[in-house]
C-alpha cells in the first residue's frame, strides 16, 4: 500500500514537472515568429501603430495614396526701403511682402528694413541689387543715374505735366525697354510708378526765382542739379538720411522733394515753406536680384510678379490722394504752401530745362532718343 502511494506521488510529481516545462517552452516559443506569418504579423503591428499622434485615431493607410507633396524650402529675402515705414510706398511694399508670405504658404517671406535700414544708401541701392548684396529693394530713377541713364527719362524736369492718367500711359509704353535694360544688369524690375511732382521746400519764403539766389538746395541726380544751378541756387548733393540734420545745422537751406516725403521724413519740423512748382516726379521702382528671383520655384516667381503688379496698381491710385492729404497736413503743421508761381518764372524754368534734355539725349544715344520721342508724342497727344 505504501509502495503504491509512493508510485502515485512520483507520477503526479512528474506530470507537474512536464506541465511546468511545457509552460516554459510555450513562453520561449511565443517570442519566436513563424516565418510564414512574419510579414502579416509585422504589417498588422505597423497598421496598429500608425495612429494620428494628435487624436489617436487610425490614419488612412490606403496603399493607393502616396506621401503628401512636400512644400518647397522656405526662403527669406531682406527687403530695404529708402523711405521710412510710414511713407505710403513703404506701406505698399509691406503689404506686398505680407501677401507673398500668405500666398506662398511661407515659402517666401520678406524681412523689411525701412529707411535704408541695411545701411545701403539711395545712391548705392541699384548696384547692391545687381551684385546680390540685396535680394529686393525699392529705388528711384536718380539713384540709377550712374548705372542706367534711361531710368530717369520720365523725371526730366518740366517734361511731363502733372497728369496721372497721362503719366501712367507713358510708363506702360516705355516699360518693356526699362525691364530689358535692368535685366541685362542683373535686376528684375517688378513695379514702376511715377510719383508726386517735385516742389521746393525751404527755410525762408520763396515767391520767385530771385528769392533762390544764394540758397543751398539739396538735389538728387544730375538733371536736378543742373536745373537748380541754372535757376540761380547752389546745388548740394547729400543722401536722404542726412537731410534733416543738414537743415537743422544750416548746411542746406532747402531741397527738392514731395509733400509726402516731407511729412514722412519729418522735414516739416525744420522747414517752413513750400514753393509748389509741381515739376517732374520721381520714378519709383521695386526690383529684385535676378539670381535670387530665378532661385525661386516657377509658381513662387509667378506669385511674386502678380502681387507686385497689384501693388503698382494701388500706388497709381494713391498718388493723387496722397498729394492732397499731405499738402493739408503740411499746412496744418505750420508749413506755408505757395502754389502761386509767376508765369515768367515757369517759362524760365522750362527754358533752363531744355539744355538738360539735350544733354540727357546725348548721353543716352539712340535708346534715349526713342524713349524721349515716345514720351513727347504722348504729351503732344
Amino acid at each position: 500500500m505504501k509502495a503504491k502511494k509512493c508510485d502515485l506521488g512520483s507520477r503526479l510529481l512528474a506530470v507537474m514537472w512536464l506541465a511546468l516545462a511545457a509552460l516554459i517552452l510555450a513562453a520561449c516559443g511565443g517570442a519566436e515568429t513563424d516565418p510564414g506569418t512574419a510579414g502579416g504579423d509585422t504589417g498588422a503591428a505597423e497598421t496598429d501603430a500608425a495612429a494620428d499622434p494628435r487624436t489617436g485615431d487610425p490614419q488612412d493607410s490606403d496603399a493607393g495614396d502616396g506621401p503628401e507633396q512636400a512644400a518647397g524650402p522656405a526662403t527669406t529675402w531682406q527687403h530695404q526701403t529708402i523711405a521710412p515705414e510710414g511713407w505710403f510706398g513703404s506701406q505698399a511694399e509691406t503689404r506686398w511682402g505680407e501677401a507673398i508670405a500668405e500666398a506662398t504658404d511661407g515659402q517666401l517671406t520678406l524681412e523689411m528694413f525701412y529707411a535704408a535700414g541695411l545701411n545701403v544708401t539711395d545712391s548705392q541701392v541699384f548696384r547692391a541689387l545687381a551684385d546680390g548684396v540685396l535680394e529686393s529693394a525699392d529705388y528711384f530713377g536718380p539713384s540709377t543715374a550712374g548705372e542706367v541713364g534711361i531710368a530717369n527719362a520720365i523725371e526730366l524736369p518740366f517734361l511731363i505735366p502733372y497728369d496721372m492718367e497721362l503719366r501712367r500711359e507713358i510708363v506702360e509704353e516705355i516699360r518693356p525697354v526699362l525691364e530689358q535694360t535692368f535685366a541685362e544688369r542683373g535686376v528684375i524690375m517688378l513695379a514702376m510708378v511715377q510719383l508726386e511732382p517735385r516742389n521746393l521746400y525751404t527755410s525762408t519764403p520763396v515767391n520767385s526765382l530771385e528769392d533762390l539766389s544764394g540758397l543751398q538746395i539739396r538735389t538728387v541726380g544730375p538733371q536736378e542739379t543742373q536745373l537748380t544751378e541754372d535757376i540761380g541756387a547752389t546745388p548740394v548733393a547729400i543722401d536722404a538720411a542726412e537731410v534733416y540734420t543738414a537743415l537743422q545745422q544750416g548746411v542746406v537751406d532747402g531741397y527738392w522733394l514731395t509733400h509726402s516725403t516731407t511729412r514722412d521724413f519729418n522735414f516739416y519740423e525744420v522747414i517752413n515753406h513750400s514753393w509748389e512748382v509741381s515739376q517732374g516726379g520721381a520714378a519709383w521702382y521695386v526690383g529684385v536680384n535676378q539670381a535670387a528671383f530665378e532661385a525661386l520655384s516657377p509658381d513662387v516667381q509667378a506669385t511674386v510678379t502678380e502681387l507686385a503688379l497689384e501693388m503698382e496698381d494701388e500706388m497709381w491710385t494713391e498718388v493723387p490722394q496722397v498729394v492732397d492729404e499731405t499738402r493739408a497736413f503740411l499746412e496744418d503743421n505750420g508749413v506755408t504752401v505757395n502754389s502761386d508761381v509767376p508765369e515768367d518764372d515757369l517759362e524760365r524754368m522750362r527754358e533752363a530745362s531744355q539744355p538738360i534734355w539735350d544733354e540727357w539725349l546725348t548721353a543716352n544715344g539712340e535708346q534715349g532718343q526713342q524713349l524721349f520721342d515716345t514720351i513727347q508724342s504722348r504729351i503732344d497727344g
